[in-house]
């Protein structure tokens, strides 16, 4: 019901997930609160959290294309990460969780590229 009136933006007619969390502090109960936030959160980390598997999986699978997998896994991820730091401060614990966790498969993916052909005529 609420989804029509958010936006990224603030504008006359529509308003931030933030302000909406903020609006909600003062009095929601914790738990519907937490409802509220998983509700129009969940889906970016479910996205977030699945390309970062596909991401493991391709760079355990062909150590050669790591670098790819590691581009993709940024450029699919990008614009859920910045709804979710939109939606969430950057002080939120589960923020914070899900962008280490995938700021450390993109670097994995490029270490394990770079382990691949450091000692090759390839420039890594």
């Amino acid at each position: 019901m609420v989804k029509p009136h958010i936006s990224l933006k603030k504008s006359e007619y529509k308003i931030t997930l933030k302000e909406l969390f903020e609006c909600s502090n003062s009095y929601l109960p914790d738990f519907a609160r937490s409802m509220i936030e998983e509700k129009l959160t969940g889906e970016h980390i479910h996205n977030i959290e699945s390309e970062i598997e596909k991401a493991a999986n391709h760079r355990k699978g062909n150590a050669d294309t790591a670098n790819t997998a590691g581009l993709r896994l940024y450029n699919n991820t990008k614009d859920n990460l910045k709804k979710l730091k939109v939606a969430l401060s950057k002080s939120k614990l589960k923020y914070e969780f899900t962008a280490d966790k995938l700021s450390e498969e993109i670097l994995q993916c490029s270490i394990d590229y770079f382990n691949e052909y450091y000692n090759s005529e390839t420039d890594p």
